[in-house]
């Protein structure tokens, strides 16, 4: 979701294929052996196999790097998406796919304190997390905030996160976002 949306907002066109991760075609493998996704391919000899690699190569490509990620918050954006991918991520997959409700409230409280840090940021940078404009924490974070908040909408809105529940509106809402959500015409 995160390369899709990079990729659309930097105005590149790029083809979307549906994988079956249970049967992953010998294509993608040969592309990418780890055969994970996302996956660009941009020329036979040139592919990107990491979502956020992905996000910062189509920034880049649309010269809009510097607005998205501004030098002054570079280091800050980029360990906060490091806690977002390691600890966040982590903790949100046993809150998924938990085997009980203790071990599902325990991973849910875990994930609340980042969420926490993120709704302070929010309200200290007037509705974005490092800024009054989105940048690349906002698009690579809110994948996955997203994976959250669906899990139990409900209990979501009982921790009454004001600041991200507006921010995470703000994108879900949005015109890129509804384009990029949108199925994949595959005839």
């Amino acid at each position: 979701m995160r390369a899709r949306l990079a990729l659309h907002i930097s105005d590149i066109n790029y083809f979307i294929y549906e994988i079956s991760l249970k049967d992953k075609p010998e294509h993608m493998i040969s592309i990418s052996p780890k055969g994970t996704v996302p996956v660009l391919l941009i020329a036979e000899s040139i592919k990107i196999d990491e979502s956020l690699d992905i996000m910062l190569w189509a920034f880049q490509q649309a010269q809009i790097e510097d607005k998205l990620i501004p030098k002054k918050n570079r280091k800050e954006i980029f360990e906060l998406i490091h806690t977002n991918d390691s600890f966040f991520k982590e903790n949100l997959d046993l809150y998924k796919y938990a085997q009980s409700d203790i071990d599902k409230n325990k991973a849910f409280n875990q994930c609340m304190t980042f969420i926490k840090i993120l709704d302070i940021m929010i309200e200290k940078n007037n509705g974005f997390i490092l800024s009054k404009m989105l940048s690349i924490a906002d698009y690579a974070i809110f994948p996955f905030i997203r994976q959250f908040v669906n899990v139990d909408q409900n209990k979501f809105k009982d921790t009454n996160q004001k600041n991200i529940e507006d921010w995470y509106s703000k994108i879900h809402e949005s015109s890129e976002f509804k384009y990029i959500m949108k199925k994949p015409n595959l005839s």
